[in-house]
């Protein structure tokens, strides 16, 4: 009986043991993959830049020799383009960095750094979140968070 005992008892430790190399591999696969896809962000942003710089001086030389209708036209268009809705903030990275540094839900993460589950979820779903950051204090919190993880899109 005592024998079997000590074999359960070891079996048991082995499998606590298992479980918890399984876990630690876990969590080193994921913060590779924090580290993947923030590498890349930077990559994207970089290899945008020179493009970015071309346009840049067209526009520049069209506003400085256009009259007053191309200088309207030019500002009007890139009024569009700066209030569009179109998003520079990646939710599966922010999912990524939340999962990486131990928080298994959006709750847990909010209630850590004292903000509302609603506002991660946005961020992570990608609603609302556009080239302005919105200027809340509970979304601000998160930000900041986010850039101690190393994520700062809105450049804070």
């Amino acid at each position: 009986m005592t024998e079997n005992k000590s074999e359960n008892d070891y079996l048991e430790e082995r499998i606590e043991v298992v479980e918890a190399e399984k876990r630690a591999y876990k969590q080193k696969i994921e913060e590779a993959r924090g580290e993947v896809a923030i590498q890349v962000a930077e990559a994207r942003k970089k290899a945008y830049r020179p493009l970015l710089d071309i346009y840049f001086d067209k526009i520049v030389d069209k506003y400085s020799g256009g009259d007053n209708a191309t200088r309207n036209f030019i500002e009007t268009r890139l009024e569009i383009i700066i209030n569009s809705s179109c998003s520079i903030f990646d939710g599966e990275l922010a999912r990524k960095l939340r999962s990486q540094a131990g928080f298994s839900t959006q709750r847990k993460l909010a209630k850590h750094i004292e903000t509302t589950q609603q506002t991660v979820c946005r961020f992570e779903r990608e609603k609302g979140c556009n080239e302005r950051p919105p200027n809340s204090k509970k979304t601000f919190k998160y930000l900041i968070w986010l850039k101690e993880q190393g994520y700062n899109p809105y450049d804070l």
